[in-house]
């Protein structure tokens, strides 16, 4: 082999050896991964001028406390407490019966007058 030839292949050699190396390293630390590209994100639809979106009011927490205490006034104001949590909607006590949490219900228990989550 040629002495010039025998240094290119040589060279050629060891850029490709150093190439490898430097491919196969982990990010020096406090360097971002580096993350092959996706497809870009969709961009938002533009809003329409005639229409607004309305916010949306967040539901009421289920307040154990208020509706426990409503159950009492009902019993101050007609003496018995109510067969249903409806009766206190109907009688103006609750504005809406309440929702349980996902996975929970409640429970009106009329002879000790008080809701409680099961």
């Amino acid at each position: 082999m040629n002495p010039p030839r025998l240094l290119v292949l040589i060279t050629v050699l060891s850029l490709s050896l150093v190439a490898c190396k430097k491919h196969g390293e982990a990010p020096a630390e406090g360097a971002a991964p580096v993350v092959p590209a996706s497809k870009p994100a969709a961009k938002p639809a533009p809003k329409s001028e005639g229409t607004k979106a309305a916010p949306m009011a967040a539901p009421e927490p289920l307040d154990l406390v208020k509706i426990n205490t409503k159950i009492r006034e009902h019993v101050e104001a007609f003496g018995k407490p109510p067969a249903t949590l409806q009766e206190l909607v109907d009688k103006k006590f609750l504005p809406s019966l309440p929702q349980a949490p996902p996975g929970r219900t409640l429970h009106y228990d009329a002879y000790k007058m008080r809701v409680e989550l099961q």
